[in-house]
């Protein structure tokens, strides 16, 4: 790629960031541990000493170094966005192997402890600051309720990290956190935390490691300060914060201030938003993403250690922008890392091949990693559909098979990579029963069939391509999969799986691509995943498909 395209392909992440909150916040706030692989966001005023010193004893365990004070950025043994640059940090932020995180806290309460912490005390450095924003001198004293209407006026980007809007300072929706744990459950989250990243758990965080200099009993004090007023601001002004970290508009204290309505009773859970989760890379993205080398031990070496050019559409597909404003047919390609070629370079993956042979019409490429056939029809709808398509091309995702061993199978929604829906739900499900899991594709496939006649376009579906045959003899066999054993039983049931679409196709009279043994085992660059050749190979079999070839 020549390097004027990789700069302008780096570009972008920090200065999305810079748009939502001042970028020196994101340096100073963030923390990432190449050792142990995690990255946490730290918010003001939600424990945030406490983690610091926490990851700082786990990063420095077996390193002869002191305990640097968790309040000296620079002395911090984790690094920060800035010494990594854009690309390195985005690489952070896709990679599966990092656990990403961060802790909020009850906004009401929050609110309060910031004010008597920061604002009460003449002397600190957002007394200073947030005096100056009311126009008043250095060393007025505001009342609580002229602080909660001033912070409650102000644009979150021009919050102080202390009291700003928590979603949008620990970015939500940029980081993909995998956790978000909350001060009021800080002992098991943390113990959730530590576990999963060391292996062991971490007993009595809260009790044995408090790094705060100051603690202020907000917690108890919050019907003593709050009134109707206050409290209808702060609902307002910290809708996200309620709405999307599960945290209760109008709790149990609230009675005790004449809060705008009557209190309900305590649900056993506080109420939490939830949206169906569309599987993509997002409208009008342009980045690059790279393998790392441990991704790149359990390949074949037909694959290398590059960036890789990501540029998708405003509707989200992967598209390079020179084939976007050609007129004819649209093909749309469905499925998951298998179609998304991320490790190819733009312009070689499937669907690139099909468009620089088409004399006319545009492929688009709807893979993305981690796609069930529950979330590709999802997006089929909601994607596609809008678009009049002439013919969509279903390839079965290898990451059903995986998806269907989860209890609830398709319908999983405390499975990060698989649930359809967000928030991920923090209950642990478990395992269940393949096979009856699997009852649930032939119905969705059948789904998928119908709206193809409803909608008036055609219909492929393709069965799911891996390595059956001499996978032992790979190098990336034993890394990946350790034992003939263990991958045997993967691929029976893929081939399970490949069958239920193969009787699908012949039920509901729509046309079949069996892909499942058609390539050899040099076009891949593991058990699922082609190679560049093997890209252009797949390329002529859907072209043949919708009669372009």
């Amino acid at each position: 790629m020549p390097k004027e395209d990789q700069d302008q392909a780096r570009s972008g992440l920090f200065s999305r960031i810079a748009e939502i909150k001042p970028i020196g916040d994101f340096y100073d706030h963030t923390y990432i541990s190449l050792r142990n692989k995690y990255l946490f966001h730290t918010v003001g005023k939600a424990a945030n000493s406490t983690v610091k010193h926490v990851f700082y004893t786990i990063d420095l365990a077996g390193r002869r170094a002191r305990m640097p004070s968790v309040h000296d950025r620079a002395a911090s043994p984790l690094l920060s966005p800035f010494q990594l640059g854009e690309t390195m940090m985005q690489d952070v932020l896709d990679d599966p192997q990092f656990t990403r995180f961060t802790f909020v806290r009850d906004p009401y309460s929050r609110l309060l402890s910031c004010y008597l912490d920061r604002i009460a005390d003449k002397k600190s450095r957002p007394h200073a600051q947030f005096v100056r924003a009311m126009g008043k001198p250095v060393g007025y004293a505001p009342s609580f309720e002229e602080f909660i209407e001033t912070v409650c006026a102000q644009p979150p980007a021009e919050q102080n990290n202390h009291w700003r809007v928590q979603c949008v300072d620990a970015l939500v929706g940029v980081i993909p956190y995998d956790f978000i744990g909350k001060q009021e459950s800080f002992d098991a989250d943390m113990d959730k935390l530590v576990t999963k990243i060391t292996g062991k758990p971490q007993e009595k965080v809260a009790e044995d490691v408090n790094a705060s200099p100051s603690k202020t009993g907000s917690t108890s004090r919050l019907a003593e300060f709050f009134n109707k007023r206050t409290v209808e601001l702060v609902q307002e002004a910290y809708a996200r914060d309620f709405d999307e970290l599960g945290y209760a508009r109008e709790p149990e204290w609230l009675t005790a201030t004449a809060a705008p309505k009557a209190a309900p009773a305590k649900p056993a859970k506080p109420p939490v938003r939830r949206s169906i989760r569309l599987k993509e890379f997002g409208a009008n993205v342009s980045r690059t993403v790279s393998p790392t080398p441990p991704y790149l031990q359990q390949t074949n070496g037909t694959i290398e250690q590059d960036d890789y050019l990501i540029e998708t559409d405003a509707d989200g597909f992967l598209i390079a922008p020179e084939y976007r404003e050609r007129q004819g047919d649209r093909i749309y390609v469905l499925g998951d890392s298998f179609v998304e070629c991320s490790f190819i370079q733009q312009g070689k993956r499937i669907c690139d091949v099909m468009n620089a042979r088409m004399a006319d019409g545009v492929a688009y490429n709807g893979g993305y990693s981690g796609s069930t056939t529950l979330n590709i029809y999802n997006g089929l709808l909601n994607r596609v559909l809008p678009h009049d398509p002439k013919h969509v091309i279903f390839v079965l995702p290898s990451n059903d098979v995986l998806a269907l061993i989860e209890k609830g199978g398709f319908w999983n929604f405390g499975n990060k990579r698989y649930s359809p829906l967000v928030p991920i739900d923090d209950r642990d499900y478990g395992t269940d029963d393949f096979d009856e899991n699997a009852k649930a594709l032939a119905p969705l496939l059948a789904l998928m069939c119908e709206t193809a006649r409803r909608f008036g376009f055609k219909l492929t579906l393709a069965t799911m391509p891996f390595i059956g045959t001499d996978y032992d003899k790979e190098n990336w066999f034993r890394i990946r999969h350790r034992t003939v054993e263990k991958y045997e039983g993967l691929a029976d049931k893929r081939r399970k799986l490949n069958e239920v679409v193969r009787q699908v196709a012949a039920e509901q009279g729509v046309s079949l691509l069996d892909l499942e043994s058609a390539l050899p085992n040099d076009l891949y660059y593991d058990d699922v995943h082609v190679n560049a050749r093997g890209a252009e190979v797949v390329a002529e079999r859907l072209l043949a498909e919708i009669g372009k070839s």
